[in-house]
């Protein structure tokens, strides 16, 4: 299964058909649990419903309004005997986006734009204080430091990465361009 795309708060169905278990067996609804398991920011997991032979796994909006925008590692897990016997047959990651209608303060910034914007204004708070900022946070992340040559190289660092998060941006947009043609008949 390729990656699953979900913007928090949306509803989503993952049907699952009968799988067939490393011992060669066919486990089927009736005999066989499923139950999908999601970790990443906030963990879930999300008891089958039958299916004629497969399983349904509803992700409601209630469910889905409670998860963090952010990549979560899924596995399906089947299991039998009363739980005493289980297999993870499939993982894949479910991408989180964030619901907009939720949000007041979104900021659209990649985080290495982010990350270079704190580095500048501990570089101006230098040039026009005489200050030199020790500590920065970066997301959840707090950087220290000592001197300005290693403030000045972490600016680089992330001048560097916020270009490269640019472009890679620019060039999912140009990606998207669909040339249609015409002719005559």
């Amino acid at each position: 299964m390729n990656n699953i795309y979900l913007v928090a708060g949306d509803s989503h169905i993952f049907n699952f058909d009968t799988v067939i278990l490393k011992d060669g067996s066919q486990a089927m609804s009736n005999t066989h649990a499923l139950t999908l398991v999601m970790r990443g920011v906030n963990a879930l997991d999300i008891i089958d419903i039958q299916n004629n032979n497969g399983w349904v796994c509803e992700l409601s909006v209630s469910k889905s309004l409670a998860l963090e925008a952010g990549n979560y590692t899924c596995a399906v897990v089947i299991s039998w005997n009363n739980a005493n016997n289980r297999e993870t047959v499939e993982q894949f990651t479910l991408v989180v986006k964030p619901d907009l209608s939720n949000l007041q303060n979104f900021d659209a910034r990649s985080e290495a734009e982010k990350a270079l914007a704190e580095c500048q204004k501990a570089l101006a708070k230098f040039n026009n204080e005489g200050i030199l900022v020790k500590k920065l946070q970066i997301g959840t992340r707090v950087i220290e430091f000592q001197t300005l040559n290693e403030l000045i190289e972490l600016a680089n660092y992330w001048e560097k990465q916020a270009a490269i998060s640019r472009q890679v941006l620019s060039n999912k947009k140009h990606n998207k361009m669909i040339n249609i043609g015409f002719t005559r008949g």
